[in-house]
C-alpha cells in the first residue's frame, strides 16, 4: 500500500470520539509498559492492538508504535546506564547499521501491501511469544566482555533496525535473544537493546513522517504512558512470580500472532 498523507489515514475509524480514543491509548501504553517493566517484552503488542482493536490502519499503527518506543528507550537507557549495564562500544557500532536499517524499514513499510506486513507482524509476534515462554538455558556460559567483529555488529544493527521499523515491534524483540545466544550477559543484552531503541525510534519516526505515515499524537500518548508503565511493571515484577508474569505475556503475544496469522491464511484461501 502506498504512502498516504498523515491527516487522511492517522485517525482511527471509530465513533467514540477523540477523548475516548485517547483514554484507550493511555491504557494500552500503560499495559505495554507494565509488560516491558515486568518481563522485558511488551511493546510488541502495540501495533496489533492499535490495528485490530482500535481500528488504525496497520501502517499507521506501526509508525505510531515506533515513535512511542523513543520514550521507553530513553527511560530504559537511563536506568541501565545508571547500573553500568550497557556495552557502549556495541551500541555505537550497532547504530551505524540501526539508523539506515530503520530508514529502509520505514520505507518498506510505506510501500509494501498490508498482507505482507501482516505476515511479518505475525512472525515477529510468534518469535517474541516463544522467547518469553521458553526457559533460559541454565548451562549457558556468558562472557565477562562481549567482543564481536565490528562489521558483524553493524550488519546485525542493519537487520534489527529494518525489522523493527518494518513491523513496529521494537528492536529488543530481536536483539535480546540474539545477543544472549552469542554470549552477552542478559542484563547487558537488555541494556544494549534499550539504548539501541533510541536511534531506531528517532530515524524510523523521521522516515515515517517523511512518507506521511505517522500519528504523532497517538505515539506521544503511548510513549508517555509506556514510560510510566515501565516503572509500574518493575514494581510488579518484585511482587508477583516471574514465571507467571512471563506466561501471561507470552500467551497474549502468541495469541495475537496466531490470530493475525489465521486471518492472513483465511484471506488467502477466500
Amino acid at each position: 500500500m502506498g504512502a498516504a498523507p498523515a491527516a487522511s489515514s492517522a485517525a482511527p475509524p471509530r465513533s467514540e470520539g477523540h477523548g475516548l480514543t485517547a483514554i484507550y491509548l493511555l491504557i494500552l501504553g500503560l499495559l505495554s509498559g507494565s509488560f516491558i517493566g515486568a518481563v522485558g517484552v511488551g511493546g510488541v503488542i502495540l501495533a496489533p492492538a492499535l490495528a485490530y482493536l482500535l481500528g488504525y490502519e496497520l501502517q499507521v499503527a506501526q509508525a505510531a508504535a515506533s515513535f512511542s518506543f523513543l520514550f521507553t528507550g530513553v527511560v530504559g537507557t537511563a536506568t541501565y546506564a545508571q547500573k553500568g549495564s550497557i556495552d557502549w562500544r556495541f551500541v555505537r557500532w550497532a547504530s551505524a547499521g540501526l539508523i539506515p536499517g530503520a530508514v529502509l524499514g520505514a520505507l518498506a513499510n510505506s510501500v509494501l501491501p498490508t498482507g505482507l506486513l501482516e505476515v511479518a507482524l505475525a512472525a515477529m509476534l510468534l518469535l517474541a511469544g516463544r522467547r518469553v515462554f521458553s526457559r533460559p538455558d541454565r548451562g549457558q556460559q556468558f562472557r565477562s566482555e562481549f567482543r564481536w567483529r565490528t562489521e558483524l555488529i553493524v550488519g546485525l544493527g542493519l537487520a534489527v533496525g529494518f525489522a523493527s521499523a518494518l513491523t513496529g515491534t521494537g528492536g529488543p524483540v530481536v536483539l535480546v535473544p540474539v545477543l544472549t545466544a552469542l554470549g552477552m550477559r542478559p542484563l547487558s543484552a537488555v541494556g544494549a537493546s534499550q539504548a539501541s531503541q533510541v536511534p531506531i525510534a528517532v530515524f524510523a519516526s523521521l522516515s515515517f513522517a517523511l512518507f506521511g505515515e505517522i500519528d504523532l499524537q497517538a505515539g506521544l500518548l503511548l510513549g508517555v504512558s509506556q514510560a510510566a508503565g515501565i516503572l509500574l511493571g518493575a514494581s510488579i515484577a518484585h511482587r508477583a512470580p516471574q514465571a507467571m508474569l512471563s506466561r501471561v505475556v507470552s500467551a497474549a503475544v502468541l495469541g495475537a500472532g496466531l490470530l493475525i496469522g489465521g486471518q492472513v491464511i483465511a484471506a488467502s484461501i477466500a
